[in-house]
């Protein structure tokens, strides 16, 4: 049994694939298998593939029947891998001499190692700078998503990473077909199953840019499909567990980051068409509204708004909601629905509470002081609590405010 699969999805890759190649089969650390899955390249790609397998017995190559993109790729490799870890390359990058040799210090009792990468860039395409802020130790998953989610550090892609397999077949964890960006779901499933995670700052793999490759490709409706895909998962992955407040912050912050690159995508692509519609019909935004319109219509009869409460919402300066609790997270989704800006949300005493809701931070009251002449204050909390809060914001100079008592 070899101590490492490295599985490599190929497409369309001639000019790259032997610089990746040989990083791979010139690593110090030997005992490894080398898996191949050729996408039905119409290059010379395979011919590489066949060549190499000859010179070096440690080279599987498969072949897909169909083009079907790098996660079923990825998912054939890792089904037939018999290595204790995993590591996935992809075709057009390459390795340094040394990366299984480093991580491999660090495989014990740890699911994933995670280590730095390099950029390479001979042509500058565009800006592709990233963070990698962890420190040089052994990380709860816990502790690896709140540190990551606070430092930008959310390195989602599965490349950087070193998995005990074992791991990744008992808690199921693949790539779903075809997605673009099929990353995102996968970091997030690795972090949420992963009971620790070590960290080392060595960079050791070389990404390439290049003007071709998927990250650099003209936007198309499939890509806001899937990053709203990815976005939809996840958070019901959120919304039917049961996390620690910690966990759960970072989680939001997860939601938010994927929320903004659907959003960014959605907002450049019907730019770039002057028909909304259309693109409505062939992104999944329109099955957004579809998917939320039931439970918006029931929090907005929860909820009650009337038509003269959402005038003074909309033109309002700033908009606070106070409670952070599960009415206040319907105040908070109707809201949004309506595309209202939320300043933030407002406790009475941070001390026992969440740090965020829905991405958005919860503060003390006081600290929104210096906003009572220009704001309107929602207050989302039951009938008990609605009427103390009330009176406290009387009491400090808040005039204009909503109660919405939850029966």
């Amino acid at each position: 049994m070899p101590k490492v699969s490295v599985i490599i999805p190929v497409y369309n890759v001639e000019k790259y694939l032997a610089e990746c190649l040989d990083s791979v089969i010139n690593q110090t650390e030997k005992d490894i298998e080398i898996i191949c899955i050729d996408d039905c390249s119409t290059d010379s790609s395979l011919n590489i593939l066949q060549e190499y397998a000859k010179n070096d017995k440690r080279i599987v190559v498969l072949q897909n029947e169909q083009n079907s993109g790098q996660s079923v790729a990825r998912n054939k490799g890792l089904e037939i891998a018999k290595g204790e870890y995993v590591l996935f390359v992809d075709s057009d990058d390459f390795i340094e001499p040394n990366l299984l040799e480093i991580a491999l210090k660090y495989v014990n009792d740890v699911d994933i190692v995670c280590f730095d990468y390099k950029e390479h860039n001979p042509d500058k395409i565009g800006s592709f700078t990233h963070n990698y802020l962890f420190e040089n130790k052994v990380y709860s998953n816990e502790e690896y998503f709140f540190d990551a989610a606070k430092t930008y550090s959310m390195i989602v892609v599965a490349w950087n990473k070193l998995y005990r397999k074992n791991f990744l077949l008992e808690n199921n964890i693949r790539f779903v077909p075809g997605l673009f960006y099929e990353d995102f779901l996968f970091y997030f499933y690795c972090v949420l199953k992963a009971k620790n995670i070590r960290c080392i700052d060595d960079k050791l793999y070389i990404y390439r840019i290049r003007p071709e490759s998927t990250m650099t490709k003209k936007l198309k409706p499939k890509n806001v499909d899937d990053t709203f895909y990815s976005l939809w998962k996840a958070t019901k992955e959120y919304l039917e567990n049961d996390f620690s407040p910690k966990m759960s912050v970072s989680i939001e912050r997860f939601l938010r980051f994927v929320g903004y690159s659907y959003i960014r995508r959605y907002k450049q692509l019907v730019s770039h068409v002057n028909d909304t519609e259309k693109i409505e019909e062939l992104t999944q935004h329109r099955k957004l509204q579809n998917i939320y319109a039931p439970l918006m219509a029931n929090i907005a009869t929860r909820i009650n708004f009337t038509d003269e409460q959402i005038y003074r919402i909309k033109t309002a300066e700033n908009v606070i909601v106070y409670g952070a609790g599960d009415f206040a997270r319907e105040v908070i989704n109707y809201l949004d629905e309506k595309d209202i800006f939320i300043k933030g949300i407002a406790v009475s005493n941070t001390q026992n509470s969440k740090r965020s809701l829905l991405g958005n931070p919860i503060k003390d009251i006081t600290d929104f002081i210096n906003l009572k002449d220009n704001c309107i204050v929602i207050i989302a909390a039951t009938s008990t609590y609605g009427k103390e809060i009330k009176i406290y914001l009387e009491k400090l100079g808040f005039t204009n405010y909503l109660v919405l008592f939850s029966e």
